[in-house]
């Protein structure tokens, strides 16, 4: 009796052993069984942005939309990305976050790539708040003015809302290096206009359509220097050259700084505005984007 519980025990010991081992060779970290995790699939873009502009990524569609203000040169922009990928591409360049340049004048395709070599591609479409000086007119104070202020109209020619806050209109006359600011308030609509009252006419003349700012700066009909600012900091100079500048006429032969080879045309009486030659085109050439009109149209 006894030896057989002996046996007995014995038996059981190595039963249990045979087992254990048998587990362990299956599933165990010593044994022949697969327990390493799949690559890892994810290839995502969290976070994308151009110049500190945030983009609008749309994941189902796989899109990226980054809305840069007017007149920021795309040519060579650098993109801050975060992604969950091992590696992204342009074409076949590998991007370095906050280093390497891209030309966005055309959409571009970042191509995700993750642990496992699957792929997505990302569209990144770079849209423009274009808004620009569209219409001048400085015949306010003058007899048989047209209107009973001066005014300047801004053109908003993109789909998108534009918000002023922070903004400025500011004007210096012909060789000035002084500059008179005016704060801007509000937003403008997509492809609407925003009116700027100024100087006030002693003379009459039709009453401007209700402002969307006011102001009493007075405007000369013969030559002066308008800037569009994206920044409430004053100007300084002659000609100035600060990055903040969205657009600026120079009108008149007086005019001592303008964009492209020459200022815009005098304004030739106090029935007259400047006009965008073709209305919110911009070219960067005084010169050749305005033309003298009558009557003035504030606000359209």
């Amino acid at each position: 009796m006894f030896t057989s519980k002996i046996f007995n025990h014995v038996f059981s010991l190595v039963f249990f052993s045979i087992i254990s081992v048998a587990l362990v060779n299956c599933g165990g970290s010593g044994g022949g069984g697969n327990t390493t995790a799949p690559p890892n699939s994810s290839k995502s873009i969290a976070a994308f942005s151009l110049n500190g502009v945030a983009g609008t990524i749309d994941e189902a569609n796989k899109t990226i939309v980054v809305v840069m203000p007017s007149g920021t040169d795309l040519s060579a922009l650098i993109a801050t990305f975060d992604t969950t990928g091992s590696r992204v591409k342009v074409g076949n360049t590998a991007q370095v976050s906050g280093t390497t340049p891209n030309n966005f004048t055309n959409a571009v395709i970042y191509t995700v790539t993750a642990v496992d070599k699957s792929t997505v591609d990302y569209t990144v479409s770079v849209l423009f708040q274009r808004l620009v000086i569209n219409e001048i007119f400085g015949g306010g104070s003058s007899l048989n003015s047209a209107f009973d202020h001066d005014f300047v109209e801004l053109r908003n020619t993109s789909s998108l809302v534009i918000d002023l806050t922070g903004w400025s209109l500011q004007y210096a006359s012909a060789i000035g290096n002084t500059w008179r600011s005016v704060n801007l308030t509000g937003s403008v609509g997509a492809n609407s206009y925003y009116l700027i009252q100024l100087s006030a006419s002693s003379t009459g003349g039709a009453v401007l359509p209700t402002p969307n700012v006011s102001d009493t700066v007075s405007v000369s009909n013969t030559a002066a220097k308008i800037a569009l600012v994206n920044s409430a900091t004053v100007l300084s100079g002659g000609c100035p050259t600060d990055t903040a500048i969205v657009d600026f006429v120079g009108y008149g032969a007086a005019a001592s700084c303008f964009w492209g080879v020459a200022a815009a045309p005098n304004l030739t009486s106090s029935v007259h505005s400047l006009m965008r030659t073709v209305s919110g085109a911009q070219s960067k050439n005084n010169a050749v984007d305005f033309v003298n009109v009558t009557p003035p149209t504030p606000g359209s």
